[in-house]
């Protein structure tokens, strides 16, 4: 439902303008919907709130329950629009900190999931976080491309360390711990992981991108 009344326009105008403050009182004091849809377009307030780049607003929405993977009409969620727009760190860790879908793809682009977004976009940082995180190296958008691909389709798009950062972590080193990884030893995962300073959750993540 597309909300038209003057308590969402207000709402609107504070997610857009980063008024936090604002936003808070609203969401507390006239009980909106913190997952309406301000255009036919399906914008969110989080989905619009990240478009600007509004941490504080952010956050105030997911505490509130927003939700993380909520998408505009064309498939866009918040950590994808960040990872196009302007690849901040910050809002990217607070997604993925309230469990955003790190490999969903768009209905547009060609499908493209945030890795191939922040590759084509030259956020290099944002590209190790998302690989770091459980982005799948090896997922392919419609055309059957991975962000690789895209990356050496057109070099002038992208930056001679992201083709590096994506190739390396194209060919893992198959060590034990990533062996046991693979096979779902869980007590030799727990027991190596402790010798080597990784988490289950990071050698987990590097192999599901590999698979």
């Amino acid at each position: 439902m597309i909300m038209l009344t003057e308590i969402y326009d207000q709402f609107y105008y504070a997610c857009c303008d980063g008024e936090y403050e604002d936003v808070e009182k609203i969401i507390i004091n006239k009980k909106v919907n913190v997952n309406c849809r301000f255009s036919s377009d399906g914008n969110t307030p989080l989905t619009l709130s990240a478009f600007h780049g509004h941490f504080e607003v952010c956050t105030i929405l997911l505490e509130n329950g927003a939700n993380v993977d909520a998408q505009d009409r064309c498939g866009w969620t918040a950590l994808c629009i960040i990872a196009a727009r302007n690849g901040n760190l910050d809002l990217c860790w607070l997604m993925v900190d309230h469990g955003a879908d790190i490999n969903v793809q768009l209905n547009q682009h060609d499908g493209w999931a945030a890795l191939s977004l922040a590759t084509a976009s030259i956020h290099e940082a944002t590209v190790e976080f998302l690989l770091e995180n459980g982005a799948f190296v090896d997922l392919k958008d419609n055309n059957g491309y991975t962000a690789l691909d895209v990356a050496k389709k057109d070099p002038s798009k992208t930056s001679e360390r992201i083709v590096s950062i994506l190739e390396r972590s194209s060919n893992p080193p198959q060590d034990d711990l990533w062996n046991a990884c693979r096979d779902g030893n869980i007590e030799e995962v727990t027991r190596m992981r402790s010798e080597q300073g990784q988490t289950l959750f990071h050698q987990n993540a590097r192999f599901q991108g590999f698979r």
